[in-house]
């Protein structure tokens, strides 16, 4: 059985690369079936591994002044980018036909079966007018959706231009309950939500991929998207209390974290080693959370204006309490307890249930 998933495999992004192996690796473990990832270049897709583009707007603008006095971290950003595509190139099971919008609908690939997910594909926000997610291009083969993301509810004029390439889908299933209600009124479809792909493989799975750290003593890992003060005002307290050094992977331009060790060539392996072997991970991400749950680490989620219900609802899921924070300092040092997380092993199960009976019904 061929299966093809649809996701954002072109991505300059740890989350991104790793939930699309993972899907991926997990299909190709069950029996009778051959997965490949379909290699789609959306609009902008390389903006994410260019030092430089056209701004669209006054942030762009801003990110380029910044980039051209950090200029010394460029070598950094060109090993990076040098490991990225290592990574797609090794673990990343592409088609072999590259796609844009118009090859993909004028030659479309075939399968039996096409799964798009996990991560924000169906958040337009991001991709705007681009149904290639929504499987507008395919002939025949069943039509899977897996975590879908889409943030929040879609406006009434978008719903009703993808309410007919829904009802096309066999199985639905979203990452978020956020826009549930939204999405089983517009399929017809018993959806449900299931678990983001990378905990589809277990520590022992991801420790095969992990890249073995340098730092050969007790750290705090740190992993932000974005850069305040108030990071470094509580790696500091963390550190004051443990004694443990400061391990920071730095995907931002500017930093606020004074680090003993700062890495900026930050790419997959490398992301899931220094996470595996951390003793403290203070993040605002929400795979480096996902991660850090999997090898069950203490663990510290800095609270964001926006953008916590994805880790909200992990917390929800294994029973974690007091993993995330603000500026409460007390916090810091109530530890993460994975002692009654048999409802989160349960929903990983649900997950995979999902989708083995999604594509062999």
């Amino acid at each position: 059985m061929r299966i093809l998933t649809l996701t954002t495999q072109y991505a300059n992004n740890m989350g991104a690369l790793l939930q699309c192996y993972a899907l991926s690796r997990f299909i190709n473990g069950i029996k009778g079936t051959k997965c490949e990832v379909i290699d789609y270049y959306p609009v902008d897709a390389n903006k994410s591994w260019s030092i430089f583009h056209k701004p669209t707007n006054f942030r762009d603008f801003a990110k380029i002044c910044v980039s051209v006095v950090m200029v010394h971290h460029y070598p950094a950003r060109y090993r990076r980018n040098k490991e990225v595509r290592r990574f797609i190139k090794e673990y990343i099971p592409l088609t072999n036909q590259q796609f844009d919008s118009k090859s993909i609908h004028n030659n479309p690939p075939e399968a039996d079966v096409f799964i798009c997910g996990s991560d924000q594909i169906w958040n337009p926000a991001l991709f705007h007018d681009d149904l290639t997610y929504y499987f507008d291009f395919v002939k025949s083969g069943r039509k899977v959706a897996y975590a879908a993301s889409a943030t929040k509810a879609w406006n009434t004029t978008f719903a009703e231009k993808i309410r007919p390439l829904l009802r096309d889908f066999s199985a639905i299933s979203m990452r978020e309950d956020t826009n549930l209600k939204q999405v089983n009124q517009l399929s017809g479809l018993q959806v449900t939500t299931t678990i983001d792909p990378v905990f589809l493989l277990n520590a022992e799975d991801w420790l095969k991929v992990a890249e073995k750290p340098v730092v050969n003593e007790p750290y705090i890992l740190c992993y932000f998207i974005g850069s305040e003060k108030k990071y470094n005002d509580l790696v500091n307290l963390i550190k004051q209390e443990t004694g443990y050094k400061v391990v920071h992977l730095n995907v931002n331009l500017q930093s606020h974290v004074k680090a003993d060790y700062e890495f900026r060539d930050v790419h997959p392996q490398k992301f899931v080693g220094y996470i595996a072997n951390a003793s403290y991970v203070l993040t605002n991400s929400f795979h480096c959370t996902a991660f850090s749950i999997i090898f069950k680490k203490s663990l510290k989620f800095i609270l964001k204006p926006q953008g916590n219900s994805r880790v909200e609802m992990l917390c929800k899921y294994f029973n974690l309490k007091n993993v995330m924070i603000d500026k409460a300092e007390t916090q810091l040092f109530l530890p993460t307890n994975y002692n009654n997380i048999q409802d989160g092993v349960e929903y990983i199960e649900q997950s995979k249930h999902f989708i083995r009976h999604a594509i062999t019904e």
